[in-house]
């Protein structure tokens, strides 16, 4: 006798679409792909009430749209969507990291040493979502220091549709390498207290990537990219933390 999926229980309209956004980041369901009701009932074992709530909450998030006789589907943003997202992005964590200088802790400007020694001992391709996973945590480290949740709020709006992109992926060695430059010279501003050096160091960290992630999709025209076009095949699965979700 095979054993059926468990049942969720409690919020579950909340827990679904809870589960429906950790699927739609990590890659499960690219940019542009359906979301049938009944089908994501099935799959979560819940009523499609819940679901259909759950796809509300996501198409309020700016992750599903929902089309008249055409249903819900994963929303596909333009490139142009993408830069105003990545701007905003290098604005609010360039504000993050200066909140961060005048706020941070000892033991957190460790954490971000270690965070820091482990993205670099990662392979690059072998090792690519430890290294992201990493990432992630090393940018949530200073947003927790800032001290800020609206802040860490509005970062988490802007950074949420470009994690569906999975812009990481695309990223060359050397871009990899610099990225891990200059958290290396965020944690050193953050460790003299200088807190403009690290809103400057942190808005052109993000921008850097930025300006790689639009001149490669806007050289090879491949926008949205599709699971196909990603090198290394299949999708690997990443979680936002605090509010930072994109890598870069």
């Amino acid at each position: 006798m095979s054993k059926s999926a468990p049942r969720i229980r409690g919020k579950s309209a909340d827990i679904a679409a809870d589960r429906l956004r950790a699927r739609i980041l990590a890659g499960d369901y690219a940019p542009g792909s359906r979301l049938p009701e009944e089908e994501l009932a099935r799959e979560l074992a819940v009523s499609r009430t819940p679901v259909r709530q759950a796809l509300l909450t996501l198409e309020a998030e700016g992750l599903v749209e929902q089309l008249p006789n055409r249903g819900a589907s994963v929303r596909i943003y333009a490139l142009e969507d993408i830069d105003q997202m990545y701007t905003l992005r290098a604005l609010l964590e360039g504000q993050a990291t200066a909140l961060a200088a005048t706020r941070i802790s000892k033991r957190q400007l460790d954490q971000l040493d270690a965070s820091l020694q482990r993205i670099t001992a990662f392979d690059p391709v072998s090792e690519l979502a430890e290294s992201v996973e990493e990432n992630l945590n090393f940018h949530a480290i200073i947003v927790r220091a800032a001290g800020s949740p609206r802040l860490a709020s509005l970062l988490e709006t802007v950074t949420r549709v470009p994690t569906v992109y999975r812009s990481y992926y695309w990223y060359p060695a050397e871009l990899r390498d610099i990225s891990q430059q200059m958290h290396g010279w965020i944690i050193k501003a953050l460790r003299d207290r200088d807190a403009e050096r690290a809103r400057r160091l942190a808005t052109e960290h993000v921008l850097h990537a930025k300006d790689f992630l639009l001149k490669h999709f806007s050289d090879d025209a491949s926008w949205p990219p599709t699971d196909r076009a990603r090198p290394g095949g299949a999708a690997t699965a990443t979680r936002p933390v605090d509010g930072v979700a994109a890598v870069s």
